[in-house]
């Protein structure tokens, strides 16, 4: 299962928690914000 959201900074606390939890993530970003959810680990 993939655990998947658009991107905001709600998503962000999702995506943790999915990653915590075993799951693979998904991030779905706008273009011009790409760079800054890049730099995310």
């Amino acid at each position: 299962m993939i655990i998947s959201t658009i991107a905001s900074h709600s998503s962000l606390q999702i995506i943790q928690g999915a990653k915590k939890e075993g799951f693979k993530t998904r991030l779905y970003v706008s273009p011009k914000r790409k760079n800054f959810y890049s730099s995310l680990p």
